[in-house]
């Protein structure tokens, strides 16, 4: 993911500290798109809430015979 073109800016800006301060930025959290609040506990609902300016879903199918 920041390899991708929706990083393109902050990799020049970052130059070569890109990929350490990306990584310091990015946590992945779990969720399913089926259940209420994503399925999430509410402490990490509060923490997204209180912390997160981005999200950006990866949600996939991994389910071939649908």
């Amino acid at each position: 993911i920041i390899n991708s073109e929706l990083f393109k800016r902050l990799k020049g800006v970052h130059g070569s500290s890109y990929a350490p301060f990306m990584l310091s930025k990015l946590v992945p959290v779990i969720g399913h798109l089926q259940e209420d609040s994503l399925g999430m506990e509410e402490k990490v609902q509060k923490y997204l809430a209180d912390n997160v300016d981005v999200i950006v879903s990866c949600a996939a199918n991994t389910k071939f015979d649908e």
